[in-house]
């Protein structure tokens, strides 16, 4: 294994005193030390050379990313080269034991490359990969999948003692508080490739996202709870990386399971794609089998940064036989109702419970659909859902788990006024109650509601709205002459109730909005 020049300064410092000046060799690219012998004048790139003589030789002429082992005080030497680089060594020690050690440095490295290597040959072991690259870095590591679950963790827990990083019930989930602080001092961004060194609790943590086949397959992170970080672990955690990243590949390819198919299936839906011929079948053998509820979460922008992969994976750990995943920044869960209780009534319990200490941690807003059973609908459920959230939050701003069937009419009285406001719908009596109103401070409107709303009883009608009855007699019939309607043919009534609640509603809404 080739190394560079940071691995071997960190090596060499845990013995020795050590300065460096010129140019680093930042890949693994440097190889195995050679003593400069007599008549050298040319140093080979990627070259590690050993100065025998214990001096720099004016002579010498460095190639792009030379490096020279040298001995005495920075001071000593001007800057000899732009190409090459020199380590120092203060100590007054000989070249053999120099040259020795390095050697060590070398084998040290190329044994655990071997390790790695002989894992992946046979049937890859993740729990191993991280077993012999803990003596590597000597600090824990911990390994997480694409939906935040822990795979691996190497030293963690003892790391931070304190610190309750997985849930009580479940050693392999992230608990909501260590994804709020992880994530409110980190970029959560899981399309970065590059290597980032981030500071929470007073500890450094080197993290690597890794990546299956381009798309995002989990982290990999380092944590310095004792010995400090060093630049040159970067490197050697890309490194790593790589070889993770094939056991994950080899790893993730095994199965095809039946959540993948249905994710897919379920996905390609919402998002309008159609359905491979080889998954038709499997559809249709749903259908009237199995029953399921669509659950759409919006993250409020206090907790906007933690990634909705995590909120999918809480949702399937509570709800078992469901399909997660992130939809335009929302979370969509398909819940397998058919599992839990049969009542409606009891179901919406049962999912308030279950997702209450959900919402309640991490701010959270939740639409449910009606229940369904054909998966072709998934995409219609899904707007039930959202339906949910958009009028839930005008009306009921404090709560954080909306149902469909709540807000079913003022979702219908709403989409009703995409085509023609709902004043085209009005009977033209109707729209003359309405001019009457306008110009009177009696409301012959509101008398007209109670009256319906009371089935027209007159009785009824007088003691709702604090009249004598005979006062209320003469008033409805200034309001019959008005309407011009037959109240008791049942469709006239019913269209007369419709109206008069779509316009309450409306009214409500754009008061609510404001």
């Amino acid at each position: 294994m080739k190394l560079n020049t940071d691995l071997i300064i960190s090596r060499l410092s845990q013995k020795y005193t050590v300065d460096f000046v010129g140019i680093k060799t930042e890949s693994l690219s440097i190889q195995k030390p050679e003593f400069i012998i007599d008549g050298t004048t040319a140093l080979l790139k990627h070259h590690l050379y050993v100065n025998a003589e214990k001096k720099r030789s004016a002579n010498l002429e460095y190639e792009n990313e030379t490096t020279v082992i040298c001995y005495g005080n920075a001071s000593e030497y001007q800057p000899v080269t732009n190409k090459g680089g020199l380590i120092i060594i203060k100590e007054d020690i000989s070249p053999f034991e120099i040259m020795n050690e390095l050697l060590e440095i070398f084998r040290f490295y190329e044994t655990w490359e071997l390790k790695v290597l002989n894992i992946l040959q046979n049937e890859p072991n993740i729990e191993e990969l991280m077993k012999v690259t803990y003596d590597i870095f000597e600090s824990p590591l911990l390994l997480l999948d694409a939906q935040f679950q822990c795979i691996s963790r190497i030293g963690y827990d003892e790391a931070l003692p304190g610190y309750q990083s997985f849930e009580e019930n479940n050693s392999k989930e992230l608990s909501l508080s260590a994804m709020s602080t992880f994530f409110n001092n980190k970029d959560p961004m899981m399309n970065n490739r590059d290597i980032m060194l981030i500071e929470i609790m007073d500890l450094q943590f080197l993290a690597k996202n890794l990546f299956v086949n381009n798309e995002y397959a989990g982290s990999i992170t380092v944590v310095y709870n004792e010995l400090p970080y060093t630049s040159g672990q970067k490197i050697l955690l890309s490194y790593f990386s790589e070889f993770l990243e094939k056991a994950l590949e080899d790893t993730n390819s095994a199965t095809s399971s039946d959540y993948n198919i249905l994710r897919t299936i379920f996905s390609n839906i919402i998002c309008g794609l159609p359905i491979e011929s080889s998954l038709r079948n499997y559809v249709k053998s749903f259908k009237e089998t199995q029953e399921f509820i669509c659950l759409l979460g919006k993250l409020n922008n206090r907790f906007s940064q933690i990634p909705p992969e995590y909120v999918s994976r809480k949702l399937e750990s509570i709800f078992p036989k469901s399909i997660s995943f992130e939809y335009q920044s929302r979370v969509i869960c398909f819940i397998d109702s058919s599992q839990f209780a049969t009542n409606s009534e009891s179901l919406h319990e049962y999912i308030k419970e279950h997702i209450f200490n959900l919402t309640n941690s991490i701010d959270i807003k939740v639409g449910l659909s009606d229940s369904f059973t054909n998966l072709y609908d998934a995409r219609q459920y899904y707007n039930q859902a959202n339906a949910a959230i958009v009028n839930g939050v005008i009306m009921n701003p404090e709560e954080s788990i909306y149902y469909f069937t709540d807000y079913a009419l003022i979702e219908m009285i709403t989409s009703m006024q995409n085509a023609f406001p709902l004043e085209l719908y009005f009977p033209s009596g109707l729209k003359a109650l309405f001019e009457h109103d306008e110009h009177s401070k009696l409301s012959y409107v509101e008398t007209l509601k109670t009256y319906l709303k009371c089935n027209m009883s007159v009785s009824k009608t007088a003691y709702e709205l604090f009249v004598h009855r005979s006062t209320l007699l003469e008033r409805l019939e200034r309001i019959d002459k008005i309407l011009g309607l037959d109240l008791q043919n049942p469709d006239v009534r019913l269209q007369i109730q419709i109206l008069l609640r779509a316009i309450e509603i409306r009214d409500s809404v754009q008061t609510e909005s404001k």
